[in-house]
């Protein structure tokens, strides 16, 4: 399986939409995940997309995890092996992400976040009824 990493501004923000497709309208910062966001291309095709942005003293957020239908589990523990590789590269030594749900929780347990009370402000202020996890390179 060829696999990339490709950063979403290599791509116009059109594209970026219709990735999203009718899951854009919920999305805020919709700059910053341009900005930060990264596709994953399997064989030249966009399949997953992430975006880590900054939110402190070299940590960020996992902001938006968004991947295409019809992925295995496998490859879901693989993008998160790629998350966590290119938090590293861009000299983050902690990744934030929230959850809204039990099935969230257990994925995120799985591949080595713990559970956390308190967020870096920057994400604090976008919390609403999420539970605080942080992956720690």
């Amino acid at each position: 399986m060829l696999i990339q990493i490709t950063p979403s501004k290599d791509y116009s923000m059109e594209e970026l939409e219709s990735f999203f497709g009718d899951v854009w309208d919920k999305q805020t910062d919709r700059e910053k995940l341009y900005e930060y966001g990264r596709y994953m291309l399997v064989h030249g095709k966009k399949k997953a997309f992430f975006a880590i942005l900054p939110a402190g003293d070299q940590s960020g957020w996992l902001r938006a995890l968004y991947m295409k239908e019809g992925l295995t589990p496998a490859f879901l523990m693989m993008v998160f092996e790629w998350v966590q590789q290119e938090a590293v590269r861009a000299g983050f030594k902690h990744i934030y992400a929230l959850s809204r749900d039990e099935s969230t929780e257990t994925l995120l347990e799985t591949i080595g976040f713990q559970r956390i009370d308190q967020l870096p402000t920057r994400i604090d202020d976008q919390q609403t009824d999420c539970s605080g996890w942080v992956w720690t390179a």
